[in-house]
């Protein structure tokens, strides 16, 4: 008897199994173009890295999705896929996800160290000007041409 139970057991697991291939495999799908998305980025849908980037997603249309793409000198780009039911149908939006890329403000600093020269005079007590300079201004410029 106890056989018997375990074959049952094993064949409710199998049919438990093959319907939820059957349910997945049939769910709807829905092609999404990438169109001007550059080629030099990396692109991630649903969290998930994609090696290459394709010409086009085939997405499950019944469920939200999100496609991020990143660059070295580009803004990163989130882009959320909604799904909405329409006349009983599953629709993902936008149909199309297209990147317009924004470059990335790039901040160089430069540090610069001056060391002093210690072969000039050290300056006089009488001297006050701690390294200012005064220039005069050129004559277009002079107060009261204005």
């Amino acid at each position: 008897m106890t056989n018997r139970r375990c074959a049952r057991d094993r064949s409710g697991a199998w049919a438990a199994a093959f319907l939820a291939i059957a349910f997945v495999g049939c769910a709807p799908k829905q092609r999404i173009p990438l169109d001007c998305v550059p080629r030099e980025v990396v692109l991630y849908v649903d969290g998930e890295r994609l090696d290459e980037i394709p010409d086009e997603l085939r997405l499950r249309s019944d469920e939200p999705h999100t496609v991020f793409v990143k660059g070295e000198a580009i803004e990163p780009e989130l882009v959320v896929l909604s799904n909405d039911e329409v006349d009983g149908r599953w629709l993902l939006s936008p149909a199309k996800v297209c990147f317009q890329p924004r470059l990335r403000e790039v901040r160089r600093e430069l540090e610069i160290e001056i060391e002093p020269d210690v072969s000039a005079a050290p300056p006089s007590d009488e001297d006050d000007s701690h390294g200012t300079v005064e220039v005069e201004p050129p004559p277009e410029f002079a107060p009261g041409t204005l």
